[in-house]
């Protein structure tokens, strides 16, 4: 009798423990958007040796479109995900990595994510295949920055103004100082 009840006992523990742990673990994650208006997309290509400057190219990204940024913070990996869809072209901007414990610019609380994205409250620079995203807040929601597109022979920036409608990117910075990142 006495061992029934003592299992009984272990077999609850067990499962409050499984469901504290779950809600721990999974509920810091934390996924949000940033909603972009393209400002401009000049292009610079090198013919010959002369540089020919362009307004962007045709059938592409135009200068009103709207881009969407979304990051996905995953606490259980202490890694984050951002991906942008571009509709007019074949293929997304996409940057992910783990966190390491040490901040890279310890005056700016800049934290570096596997050396392809830096970030900290106020600035976003992300490293994909294809190109890279520069973001910096410039006002409570607010947030300013470009799209560098460049090869040997062309450079083509998108110049962004986005909005942060549902503001969660600070709550990462929180979690992360709570687990003991520096």
């Amino acid at each position: 009798m006495w061992v029934d009840n003592m299992k009984r006992i272990l077999i609850l523990i067990s499962f409050i423990s499984a469901v504290l742990f779950s809600q721990i673990s999974f509920g810091n994650d934390i996924k949000g958007n940033f909603s972009c208006k393209v400002k401009s997309t000049p292009l610079i290509e090198m013919h010959d040796g002369f540089p020919k400057s362009f307004s962007g190219y045709k059938n592409d990204i135009k200068t009103g479109d709207e881009l969407t940024l979304k990051y996905d913070y995953l606490s259980l990996k202490n890694s984050i995900t951002f991906h942008m869809k571009y509709p007019q072209k074949n293929y997304d901007f996409y940057s992910s990595g783990i966190f390491g414990k040490n901040k890279w610019n310890n005056e700016r609380e800049i934290y570096n994510v596997d050396g392809k994205i830096y970030i900290s409250n106020n600035l976003i620079i992300l490293e994909g295949i294809i190109g890279k995203i520069n973001l910096e807040r410039y006002y409570k929601n607010d947030w300013h920055g470009f799209i560098l597109e460049s090869s040997p022979v062309y450079v083509h920036i998108i110049t962004l103004n986005c909005t942060h409608y549902v503001d969660k990117f600070d709550s990462i910075f929180s979690i992360l100082k709570q687990k003991g990142f520096k």
